[in-house]
């Protein structure tokens, strides 16, 4: 049995998201309002109150868990809740790269831009939230703090900068951009959905099509996308799809694969 965990901090909005859930799961789940024990398997909606308290003592007791954020693409958000994806990852922040997605969820054709060819372009920095990660040791600020001095030390091109509250858009600050940088923001797929390369680091959802190497700022690499965007569409669902237990379907097949890949390196 399934605990789904609503933080009184958030009741309204994550209530919402744990009621769909838990009619997909059909008898599965117990809803809780507040923290529940770390040793037995939950879901919970965030980063921050239960999840910091929470998460971390999961990963260490090995319990599986499940965190559900806003989604990769046409995402949940303000005015967007009830329409809009959310994720979920599986024991951690990361999505998996799962081996057999469905490729006709929202199919990459469809949605992704061509590379654009390398161009004299600005880098443009986009700042990661600063809590993002912090349940399980992140440090944001520390990287963002240093991260426009490593940036020139590879590059002489213009750099732009954006935070997380910047009163411009993501596809405002990106028109003239050659690359982004950044940590494990979801701006990257902002990036690479208009054909835009980005260097992140490996907890990022763009990590497998982008680089981790600041090395690469002068030319970063544009692999294929197709697999690595079908996974990712897999891995977030609108309300509905979680009502109707459509995202517990996969979310059964995420866990196979990560358990499974999980007891073979053990």
């Amino acid at each position: 049995m399934w605990n789904l965990v609503t933080c009184p901090e958030r009741r309204a909005k994550q209530g919402m998201v744990m009621s769909a859930l838990a009619r997909g799961m059909k008898g599965r789940a117990n809803l809780v309002l507040g923290d529940t024990t770390p040793a037995s398997p939950f879901m919970i909606c965030g980063q921050l109150w239960a999840a910091e308290r929470m998460c971390p003592e999961a990963m260490r007791l090995r319990t599986p868990f499940w965190v559900v954020d806003n989604g990769y693409y046409k995402q949940s958000g303000k005015g967007r809740h009830l329409e809009g994806h959310w994720e979920l990852t599986y024991r951690g922040l990361v999505p998996v790269m799962l081996n057999d997605p469905d490729y006709r969820r929202m199919p990459a054709s469809e949605h992704l831009k061509d590379w654009e060819t390398p161009h004299g372009g600005h880098v443009l920095i986009a700042d990661p939230g600063p809590t993002f990660g912090r349940m399980i040791g992140l440090n944001m600020k520390a990287w963002s703090d240093g991260i426009e001095k490593r940036v020139r030390q590879h590059t002489d091109r213009p750099i732009k900068r954006r935070t997380k509250w910047s009163a411009t858009t993501v596809e405002e600050d990106l028109v003239g951009a050659s690359v982004l940088v950044t940590a494990a923001s979801h701006v990257a797929l902002d990036a690479i959905i208009r054909g835009i390369p980005a260097i992140v680091t490996p907890e990022s959802p763009a990590a497998p099509v982008c680089s981790t190497n600041l090395a690469d700022i002068e030319n970063p690499p544009r692999p294929d996308r197709t697999h690595c965007w079908a996974s990712l569409m897999c891995q977030q669902f609108t309300l509905k799809e979680m009502s109707s237990g459509y995202a517990w379907k996969w979310q059964q097949r995420i866990a196979e694969q990560v358990d499974e890949e999980t007891l073979s390196v053990c």
